[in-house]
């Protein structure tokens, strides 16, 4: 984590005594979750393109030289 998200996170009564906004930290932490869960079904969905796409390209190729 970066140190300037943190900061952020960080709240004063004083000017000198932190404390961590756990409310907010834990919003955060929830919202990344589901983003990280959302790219990781992308980068599958993504896998299974890329693995159909190979697929059709393989027939393609094999038609290629059948006909030639």
């Amino acid at each position: 984590m970066e140190d300037n998200k943190l900061f952020s996170y960080m709240i004063s009564k004083d000017g000198d005594d932190y404390q961590v906004n756990k409310e907010a930290l834990s919003v955060y932490i929830k919202n990344l979750k589901k983003e990280i869960q959302a790219e990781e079904q992308f980068l599958e969905i993504s896998r299974q393109k890329i693995e159909k796409d190979r697929k059709t390209l393989n027939q393609l190729e094999t038609l290629l030289k059948s006909i030639s």
